[in-house]
């Protein structure tokens, strides 16, 4: 494939997000093919492979209706946007978010799940609405983000999930989910100092 080609790929048909349709089947069939024990991150030797791969892997079908769902809505928006900004909050987050668990493992020994990757999605569709709403329309996204953070603080004080039940076999991570928030905060805010200098009007 020549660089037109991928350009092309990569830039055009925006109105079809399959970058997150094939990630969000790819994570449907790690869990039908009983596959998640096997990309799991396990905390105590982590590989490259589980870094990125344990994302796709999840513990129970609510579990990937949940998380995956999310990712293909979330992912599917922000794909629509800019595909080729989408492709690479997807890497960064794939790896920040394992970093962050890693750096702050509690009680975990393994982590598997597309949560964190949901979260920077979700950042950045908060941001992406603030930007494109005008008056009190702004306030939208606002409560939205606010409303995360009820999330983060509820799963942390109580320990289970805000959505999926029946986690007594399955901890929650908030701290992939502050990590992936972040994440998708920090790609927002590098896209917009970007995109001045694509436009012409680097500032001076």
């Amino acid at each position: 494939m020549n660089l037109d080609v991928l350009k092309s790929v990569m830039t055009g048909g925006r109105r079809i997000p399959f970058v997150s349709l094939l990630l969000g089947a790819a994570a449907a069939c790690v869990y039908g093919f009983d596959l998640t024990n096997l990309v799991a991150m396990q905390l105590a030797s982590p590989t490259l492979v589980s870094v990125l791969g344990s994302h796709f892997g999840h513990w129970s079908a609510e579990h990937l209706l949940w998380s995956g769902g999310a990712f293909v809505v979330l992912g599917g928006l922000c794909e629509m946007e800019n595909r080729t900004r989408f492709c690479g909050m997807v890497v960064a987050s794939l790896i920040l978010v394992s970093m962050a668990v890693l750096a702050l493992p509690g009680n975990l020994t393994s982590y598997a799940g597309l949560s964190g990757v949901d979260s920077a999605l979700f950042a950045s569709v908060v941001v992406s609405e603030y930007r494109r709403q005008v008056g009190w329309f702004r306030a939208l996204p606002l409560i939205a983000g606010v409303g995360f953070c009820v999330k983060i603080g509820f799963e942390m004080v109580t320990g289970g999930a805000f959505f999926v039940s029946g986690t007594e076999h399955m901890a929650v991570v908030p701290v992939a989910h502050v990590g992936g928030f972040a994440t998708g905060l920090v790609w927002q805010w590098l896209a917009s100092q970007a995109a001045p200098q694509r436009n012409g009007h680097a500032p001076g």
